[in-house]
C-alpha cells in the first residue's frame, strides 16, 4: 500500500516539476533579454529616488506606478532565473520607494516652503515664488506660503492680490492667533507703506507711477474687511494724481507745440483727451484742453497754408478739421471757415462733392417735432420696437380695447348718440369723428363731469393719432415719404387744435412712431445707398469712369439727418477711384489743349501734376493708361528743351517725377556732369521741403534709394544727403 501511495505522489510531483520546466522553456532567448531589459530600465528609475529632492516627488510617484505595473507584468516569469532575479530586485525596489513616497508626500509643502524661504533670502524672487506656488499645489491650505506670497505682491505694490489672498486665509484657512494678528499687521503695514510711496512719487511729479501705486491701493480697500483704509483720501490722491497725468500730457503737447512738432503735440493732445474721458470724474479739465486744441489746429493750418498746392497740405488740413472737433462751437466754426478758404490739394470735383453732401443734409422727424421727447431721449434712438407693438394692440389693430367710451360708463341714449363718432373712426374719417364727438357732448354727458367729456376727446385723439402715425410708418415703408409728411403734419396739428400734446398718451405715441420712422427710414435710404454703391463698383469693373461719377453724384444726394448717419465707408472708397482718375483725364486734357496753341510751359506743368496725381494714387492699379513724362521728354531728344521743361517741374515741387523725369537725358546719353547743376537744385529743393515736413534723414532716403544706387545720379545723391542733413540741424531736428 505504501509502494502505491509513493508512486502515485513521485507521480504527482513530476507532473508538477515537468509543467514548471515545460513553464520554463516557453521563454525563447530573445523574449528573456526583453523581458531583462524591461526590468533593467526600471531598477536603474527606482535607484536613482532621493528624499533630499521633494520637487522631483510627483515625477518619482509616475515613474514608480509605471514600475508596479512591470512587477505584475513579469511575476509569472519566476522559473526563469534570469528573469526572477532582475524581478526580485524591482519589486523590492518598487516598495520601498512606495513607502518613501507616503512617508514624504504629506511633508513635500514644507519641503517647498523651506526652499522657497531660501530662495527669497538668496535674492531669487522668481525661484522662491515658483516653490511657494509649488508648496500650495501639493496643500492648499499652505498658511505659510500664502503669507509669503501676500509679502511678495505688498512689496510689488500687488496690494489687490496681496488683500484678497491675506483675507482668503483668514476666512478659508483657520490660521492661529499668531498667523492672525501677522495677518493683520500685514494688512496695515501694506496699506501705511504704499500711501507713503504714493504720496512720495506725486510729491516727485510721478504722476502716473502714483497712479497705478494709488489704483492697487483702490483695490485694497474694496477688500478691506478690518477697517484699515481710509477710501476718501485714497480718492482724494487718487485725483490729485490723475489730474497730474493729465496736466503733464498738456505741458508736453504744449512744449512740443512750441518745438512746431505738431505732430507731437497732436499725439500728446490725444492721449491727454482719452485719458481725460476714462477718468474725466476724478478730473477738472478748466478748459486746458479746448484751448489746446485751438492752438495746435492753428498750427496746423499755418503749416498748410506754406504747403499750398502741396499733397500734405490735405493732410495738415485733415489733422487741423480733426482738432477743431474738440472745441467750443464758436470757435469750431471759426477754424473751419479758415480750412474751408484753404481747402488745399482737393480738386474741383471733391469740392462739388463736398457740396453735395452739406445740401442733402435734412431734420430728422424726431428732431422737427422734438417737443414730443425728453431731453435724454434727443440723444440717439432709442429701442422702441416692443412699445410700438403695445401702442398698435391698444389703439390701431380691429381688436382694440381702447376708445372713447372707455373712461366712464354711459346710458344707452348717450351711446346711441355717439354711435357716429364710432362710425367714422372706424372707417377713418377721423376730421368727422370730431364733429360728430363735439356735437353729441355738446350739451354735456348725463353723470358726466367736464373733464369726463374733455377724457372723451382726448381718447378719441389718441386712437387717431395712433393711426395715423402707424399709416405713416406704412408710407415710409412703401417708400411714399410725401405721404408720411403729410399724415405726420395733419397729426401734429390735431394736437396743437386741441392742445393735448403734453398728455402722456400722446407724447408716448407720437415720440415712438418718429423714432421709428427715423430707423425705418434710415434703412432704406441705406439700402438705396447700397444699391448705387454696387453700381459704382460695376462701372469702375468696366473702366466707365464717366457713368460711374454720375452715380456718385446721386448717391450723395441721398439725404442724412442726425438721426440717419448713412453708412458710406465704400462710397468714399470709391469716389477717389472716380474723382482722381476724372482729374487725371481733365488734367491731361489741359495739357493736350495747352501743347495744341503752343504753351508749352502749361503743358510740361498740366503733364507734371498729371504724372504726380497719376504716380499718386496708382490709377495705373485702376485701369488708367499714361505715358511717363520721361518718355515723352526722351522722344523729343533736345536738351534744351529738356533743361527748360525739368526746371519748371521743380519750381512746380513736383519732385519725384522731376527726379525721373531728368533720367530721359540719361537715355539720350547726356553725361551726368552736364546735369550737374540741374540735380543739385532738385535735391537742395526737394530736401528742404522734406525737412518742413519733418522727414527724419533715414526716411528721406528712403524715398530716392532707387535712384540714389545709379551712378548717373551721383551729384543728385551727393547734395540731397549734404542739405538734408543742414535743413535738420537748422531745425533743431
Amino acid at each position: 500500500m505504501r509502494n502505491i501511495i509513493r508512486k502515485a505522489l513521485l507521480s504527482v510531483v513530476g507532473i508538477v516539476v515537468l509543467s514548471l520546466a515545460v513553464e520554463a522553456q516557453s521563454l525563447s532567448k530573445a523574449e528573456q533579454s526583453a523581458a531583462v531589459a524591461n526590468i533593467d530600465e526600471y531598477i536603474r528609475l527606482l535607484s536613482n529616488f532621493g528624499y533630499d529632492t521633494p520637487e522631483l516627488m510627483s515625477d518619482y510617484e509616475s515613474q514608480l506606478s509605471e514600475a508596479e505595473e512591470i512587477v505584475k507584468q513579469y511575476s509569472n516569469y519566476k522559473t526563469d532565473i534570469v528573469v526572477y532575479e532582475r524581478w526580485y530586485i524591482l519589486s523590492n525596489l518598487a516598495k520601498q520607494n512606495r513607502e518613501m513616497i507616503n512617508f514624504y508626500k504629506p511633508k513635500m509643502a514644507d519641503c517647498f516652503y523651506r526652499n522657497g524661504v531660501a530662495m527669497k533670502e538668496a535674492g531669487d524672487g522668481k525661484s522662491a515664488t515658483n516653490y511657494f506656488n509649488k508648496a500650495i499645489d501639493v496643500n492648499p491650505n499652505h498658511v505659510l506660503s500664502h503669507l509669503q506670497l501676500a509679502v511678495m505682491d505688498i512689496d510689488s505694490t500687488k496690494l489687490g492680490e496681496a488683500s484678497e489672498r491675506l483675507y482668503n486665509i483668514m476666512s478659508a484657512m483657520n490660521p492661529n492667533a499668531d498667523e492672525k494678528a501677522l495677518i493683520k499687521g500685514l494688512l496695515e503695514y501694506a496699506y501705511n507703506k504704499n500711501y507713503m510711496y504714493a504720496i512720495s512719487l506725486e510729491q516727485q511729479e510721478k504722476y502716473p507711477q502714483a497712479v497705478a501705486v494709488m489704483l492697487e491701493l483702490e483695490a485694497f480697500c474694496e477688500k478691506d474687511k478690518l477697517n484699515i483704509c481710509d477710501s476718501m483720501n485714497v480718492q482724494n490722491v487718487l485725483e490729485r494724481c490723475r489730474t497730474g497725468v493729465y496736466a503733464a500730457q498738456i505741458d508736453m503737447a504744449r512744449k512740443a507745440l512750441k518745438s512746431e512738432r505738431n505732430d507731437v503735440a497732436e499725439e500728446f493732445a490725444l492721449a491727454a483727451y482719452n485719458y481725460y474721458s476714462e477718468n474725466k470724474e476724478d478730473i477738472h479739465d478748466d478748459m486746458k484742453f479746448a484751448q489746446l486744441a485751438k492752438q495746435i489746429s492753428e498750427s496746423y493750418i499755418a503749416e498748410a497754408l506754406e504747403l499750398r498746392g502741396d499733397p500734405l497740405a490735405d493732410e495738415y488740413m485733415a489733422h487741423a478739421k480733426a482738432l477743431a472737433e474738440y472745441t467750443d462751437k464758436d470757435t469750431r466754426e471759426l477754424l473751419e471757415a479758415k480750412i474751408s478758404t484753404l481747402n488745399p490739394g482737393k480738386t474741383p470735383l471733391e469740392l462739388e462733392y463736398e457740396a453735395i453732401e452739406k445740401e442733402n443734409v435734412e431734420e430728422s422727424y424726431a428732431e422737427r417735432f422734438d417737443n414730443y421727447l425728453a431731453d435724454n431721449e434727443k440723444v440717439e434712438l432709442a429701442d422702441v420696437e416692443a412699445e410700438i407693438e403695445k401702442i398698435e394692440n391698444d389703439y390701431v389693430n380691429d381688436n382694440t380695447k381702447q376708445g372713447i367710451t372707455s373712461a366712464i360708463e354711459l346710458t344707452e341714449e348717450m351711446e346711441a348718440a355717439l354711435a357716429e363718432t364710432k362710425e367714422y373712426l372706424a372707417i377713418g374719417s377721423y376730421d368727422k369723428a370730431l364733429e360728430a364727438l363735439d356735437q353729441a357732448t355738446k350739451g354735456g354727458v348725463p353723470g358726466a363731469t367736464k373733464a369726463d367729456v374733455n377724457n372723451m376727446h382726448l381718447m378719441a385723439i389718441r386712437e387717431i393719432t395712433a393711426k395715423r402715425m402707424s399709416a405713416a410708418e406704412f408710407a415710409v415703408w412703401q417708400g411714399e415719404q410725401d405721404v408720411a409728411d403729410s399724415l405726420i403734419a395733419v397729426t401734429n396739428e390735431l394736437i396743437t387744435t386741441y392742445d393735448v400734446a403734453l398728455d402722456t398718451g400722446i407724447a408716448r405715441i407720437m415720440k415712438s412712431y418718429l423714432l421709428t420712422l427715423d430707423k425705418k427710414l434710415c434703412s432704406k435710404r441705406q439700402d438705396e445707398l447700397d444699391a448705387y454703391v454696387y453700381g459704382i463698383t460695376d462701372c469702375l469693373k468696366r473702366k466707365e469712369f464717366v457713368a460711374a461719377e454720375k452715380l456718385v453724384r446721386t448717391a450723395l444726394a441721398v439725404p442724412e439727418s442726425r438721426n440717419c448717419k448713412l453708412d458710406k465707408t465704400r462710397l468714399k472708397a470709391l469716389m477717389q477711384q472716380v474723382a482722381m482718375p476724372l482729374e487725371y483725364l481733365n488734367l491731361m486734357d489741359k495739357a493736350q489743349t495747352s501743347f495744341k496753341y503752343g504753351d508749352t510751359s502749361a503743358y510740361i506743368r498740366q503733364y507734371a501734376s498729371a504724372e504726380a496725381l497719376y504716380n499718386r494714387y496708382e490709377l495705373g492699379t485702376m485701369g488708367v493708361s499714361h505715358v511717363p513724362i520721361r518718355n515723352m521728354l526722351q522722344q523729343t531728344r533736345n536738351e534744351d528743351y529738356m533743361f527748360k521743361a525739368l526746371e519748371l517741374i521743380i519750381a512746380q515741387k513736383e519732385y519725384m517725377v522731376a527726379l525721373e523725369a531728368i533720367g530721359s537725358m540719361k537715355d539720350i546719353g547726356v553725361k551726368t556732369s552736364k546735369t550737374k547743376k540741374l540735380q543739385e537744385d532738385l535735391a537742395k529743393n526737394m530736401s528742404y521741403d522734406m525737412a518742413k515736413q519733418l522727414y527724419t534723414y533715414e526716411a528721406a532716403l528712403d524715398t530716392i534709394i532707387y535712384y540714389s544706387t545709379d551712378k548717373w545720379y551721383k551729384h543728385f545723391t551727393k547734395s540731397f544727403k549734404k542739405y538734408m542733413k543742414k535743413w535738420l540741424k537748422e531745425m533743431g531736428l
